[in-house]
């Protein structure tokens, strides 16, 4: 059985990088608590921290999950797709494979539309396909950018 993941390991992963401080706040604990788990984390090789540029005092260090860190949440789905794919390629060609993805794309569209049919403005549809991608596995999440844009998120994509 493996050991539950830390919270902070968590908020990275869902989140993204984050400073010392968003992370306390999060999580409820002083910003020392976090720079202590932090620490433990990097010599573990789970994270790793940039300094950010910023006024008076400490500088201010953002912290990211490694590719170790990446690899503590499980991912099983990778060498199954893999192998799917290459089965459907052996038995159908390539036009076969070709076919087969266009399907799953038009279909796939066609239930993001019908799902999507109720919400009125923009914000409502990312929020309801952000659902739905979490629902399928992909810890999606939007957020509004300061500029006017929107991104939708993928924190746990079986492509990447």
């Amino acid at each position: 059985m493996s050991q539950p993941l830390p919270d902070i390991l968590v908020h990275l992963k869902t989140h993204g990088p984050s400073r010392t401080s968003e992370l306390a706040q999060r999580l409820g604990v002083s910003r020392q608590a976090v720079r202590m788990q932090m620490e433990r984390l990097a010599a573990e090789g789970l994270v790793q921290n940039t300094i950010q540029p910023g006024g008076v005092g400490r500088p201010a260090l953002s912290w990211s999950l490694t590719d170790k860190g990446n690899q503590r949440f499980p991912d099983g789905h990778a060498q199954m797709t893999v192998e799917l794919i290459e089965a459907v390629r052996d038995e159908f060609g390539p036009a076969g494979l070709e076919r087969l993805i266009g399907r799953r794309e038009a279909s796939t569209a066609e239930a993001y539309r019908r799902e999507l049919a109720g919400a009125k403005t923009l914000e409502a549809k990312l929020a309801a396909l952000a659902a739905i991608r979490t629902a399928e596995g992909y810890m999606a999440e939007w957020r509004a950018e300061g500029d006017g844009a929107f991104l939708l998120l993928e924190n746990h994509c079986p492509i990447c």
